[in-house]
Parts: C-alpha cells; sequence; structure tokens
C-alpha cells in the first residue's frame, strides 16, 4: 500500500515540474531514466541469475517481475513518450506511451525468457 502511494504522489509530482525541451531526455527527465535503470540493473540480475543455473547446475531465481515494476513507474512518472516523439494532444500522447509500456513489457520478457524456454536441458527425452 505504500509502495502505491509513492508510485502515485512521485508521478503526479513529476508530471507537473517544469521541462525545457532543448536538453537530452535522460537530463529532462532524471528520475524517470534513473527508475528505468534500476529496472533494467534487476532484469540483468536476473539475466545473471539464469546463466548462474545453467553453468553450475544450481537453480537462481534471480528477480522476476521487479524490473518491470520499475519499468511500470518510470512509464508512469515522465510526461513524455520513450520511443516516439511526444504529441500535442493528450489521447495521441496515452496512445504513444501505451507503445512504450508494450515495447518495456517485450524488454523485460526478452531478458526473462533465456530461463524458461531457450535453455532447455538436452538430456530430455525426444518424444518423437
Amino acid at each position: 500500500m505504500v509502495f502505491i502511494i509513492i508510485v502515485s504522489f512521485s508521478s503526479i509530482v513529476f508530471w507537473h515540474v517544469e521541462e525545457t525541451s532543448n536538453k537530452p531526455f535522460a537530463t529532462r527527465y532524471p528520475f524517470p531514466t534513473l527508475l528505468f535503470g534500476v529496472g533494467l540493473l534487476f532484469d540483468l540480475l536476473s539475466c545473471a541469475c539464469y546463466i548462474f543455473t545453467r553453468v553450475t547446475g544450481r537453480f537462481s531465481s534471480g528477480v522476476p517481475g521487479v524490473g518491470f515494476a520499475f519499468y511500470c513507474w518510470a512509464w508512469l512518472a515522465c510526461p513524455a513518450s520513450f520511443i516516439l516523439h511526444t504529441p500535442q494532444s493528450l489521447p495521441l500522447l496515452w496512445l504513444h506511451k501505451l507503445l512504450d509500456l508494450v515495447a518495456l513489457f517485450l524488454l523485460s520478457a526478452c531478458i526473462h525468457s533465456p530461463g524458461w524456454f531457450l535453455f532447455r536441458d538436452s538430456k530430455q527425452k525426444n518424444t518423437g
């Protein structure tokens, strides 16, 4: 509950912070960029755990879902689109931000996928 309040409050605050459009994205929106970086670190930690599991044979789950939670927080806190140019109308902005959310989900899914279906054990029996 406290986490949801923090996410909501910080997102509202950062939507109302003044921005100058002549700076690069990371300096215009440092908080969402930081949240995206933290999410990426958690996803890379999960990827390292998947590789550790494959190399040593001892299971290590990593932290699946935590990186995507930080991606969602960055997505909510950023008043602009990550991928496309930010339009002037609010409906188009949310459409562009929805595309951002899909891209962030695909990024997280690509990082977590190798642990489930790309690194299948070669000792499995063939059924055909």
